[in-house]
Formats: structure tokens, sequence, C-alpha cells
């Protein structure tokens, strides 16, 4: 994923005005590794699972279930 983006925060401070911070961000790891499934269980209804890690700093997780009418 190439998820590098920079943030850039503007504050009034009341004493010496206007202060503008830039935050830099990127992942320590851009590879992420995904495993998925879906299954259907019965005419309406879906089940949907995901999974994902780089090892370092990024973990995600996704479940779903689904109906059809």
């Amino acid at each position: 994923m190439d998820s590098e983006r920079t943030l850039t925060i503007t504050e009034q401070l009341a004493i010496i005005g206007p202060m503008e911070v830039r935050v830099s961000q990127r992942p320590v790891d851009p590879l992420t590794y995904q495993l998925g499934a879906s299954v259907t269980i019965a005419r309406h209804w879906d089940l949907l699972i995901e999974a994902g890690t780089n090892f370092d700093d990024a973990k995600m997780l996704v479940l779903s279930a689904s109906y059809r009418f």
C-alpha cells in the first residue's frame, strides 16, 4: 500500500500568532499480507472474514454477515 501523506495543521496561538506543524506519515513496512474467505451458509445468508498484517505496524480484521432478500 502506498499510503504516504503529509498533514499540515495550523493553530492560532494567543501570543505567537499562527503556528504551522507538518507531519509526514508512512507505514514502517508498506507490504501487508491478507487472507480471506466468503461462504454462503443458506439461500439468503453470506459470511465473510478477512485478516491481514505486515507483522510490524498494521493489523486488520473484517467480519461481515450479509442477508440477501
